[in-house]
């Protein structure tokens, strides 16, 4: 790995956390625990082994139905429900 290439990292890293830190004031919500704990985890991973082409922004083998794009969207939970059960745990 050239120097280069680590600095490039770097700056990734910071970028995304960033990202994150504006993600999370625009939702007002959200936990910045693992967005910068992990940032450089995804920025190797990302840098170093993972492709993806502009071109084909969903993958050559992604359907229309696998596309969720209202998942990006930041979402009030004020009045909606949650999936996770608030039955108590079992023991």
């Amino acid at each position: 790995m050239s120097l280069n290439h680590s600095a490039d990292l770097s700056r990734a890293a910071t970028e995304a956390r960033g990202l994150a830190m504006d993600a999370v004031a625009a939702c007002h919500s959200g936990h910045l625990g693992l967005p910068l704990g992990a940032a450089e985890i995804g920025a190797v991973l990302y840098g170093d082994f993972l492709r993806h082409d502009p071109a084909a922004p969903l993958g050559s083998t992604a359907t229309a139905s696998s596309s969720r794009p209202d998942t990006a969207r930041c979402s009030s939970t004020a009045g909606s429900t949650s999936p996770v059960s608030t039955s108590p745990s079992r023991k």
